[in-house]
């Protein structure tokens, strides 16, 4: 009496089962996979630079008043702009004592580039992203993670360099206690190699006088920038095939390390100032 009812119901499923399939078919053809972009890739790297009108604004007030700092109380001159590639992208290679380095840097490029980036340690801003969004919209600078995933803060960089917007870098890691120029670190040869851009060598002086590391407000003092004849990269491209990476990237570092401490011995005497 019950097979009947258990033949009805049987069919039931079987046309609720059929259903759902088709259903769960056509959803599947309708389906847009969205494309990663910047604002839905977990991998997308934060903006550098101002974004919106209003940040922009508030940079430029922010540069007027250090541009009228350094001209009322810091006298900055700089030698060898001439040398600087004008038709591909290039990375600066400087000695680095003072928070004031890559703002003296910047305003000695003036004229002659369009922005100039700086790779500033990830881990310095300590994982707070305020600080960090600070740093990067006000002062251009790109968090680079130096204690792994290289590659990521590679490619960042590639997307930013150009022969109008340079990357400055301080290869002795840290800013120097002394004044003293420290050896250089490889992540220099190791950016250069893979990028296969030419590194300036860049001598900065006074900067550790006016404001090193603990000081909180610059003196009064005279800043000078000299920049040397670039390196090349080619002849170190053409090792990679027989030589360990590792050991072009110590020599591409020794090799600029050399040169800005050139620069320093050429240009200044035993009194520390400018020689004519």
């Amino acid at each position: 009496a019950d097979f009947p009812k258990q033949q009805y119901r049987n069919r039931l499923n079987s046309i609720a089962s059929r259903d759902s399939i088709r259903f769960f078919s056509r959803l599947k053809k309708r389906t847009v996979i969205m494309p990663k972009t910047k604002q839905n890739s977990k991998t997308a790297h934060a903006p550098v630079g101002p974004t919106t009108f209003l940040q922009k604004v508030a940079v430029k007030i922010l540069w007027y008043g250090i541009r009228l700092i350094f001209k009322l109380w810091l006298r900055l001159d700089s030698r060898g702009l001439q040398k600087l590639p004008a038709d591909e992208p290039y990375l600066l290679a400087a000695n680095h004592s003072s928070h004031l380095d890559s703002i003296t840097v910047f305003l000695s490029l003036t004229g002659h580039v369009k922005n100039l980036y700086s790779l500033g340690a990830k881990d310095y801003f300590a994982g707070n992203p305020r600080k960090q969004w600070f740093f990067s919209t006000f002062f251009y600078v790109i968090p680079f993670n130096r204690q792994g995933h290289f590659m990521a803060g590679l490619r960042h960089c590639q997307s930013l360099i150009t022969p109008q917007t340079p990357i400055l870098l301080f290869p002795e890691g840290t800013r120097s206690v002394t004044g003293e120029i420290q050896p250089f670190k490889k992540g220099l040869g190791f950016m250069a190699l893979h990028l296969k851009v030419p590194i300036v060598p860049v001598y900065i002086s006074g900067t550790y006088q006016s404001m090193p590391k603990g000081s909180n407000f610059p003196k009064k003092q005279h800043l000078q920038v000299l920049y040397g004849k670039p390196i090349d990269i080619k002849a170190y491209q053409a090792k990679k095939a027989h030589t360990d990476k590792e050991m072009i990237y110590d020599e591409i570092a020794q090799e600029a390390y050399a040169a800005v401490k050139e620069l320093q011995a050429k240009y200044f005497g035993p009194d520390g100032e400018l020689s004519k």
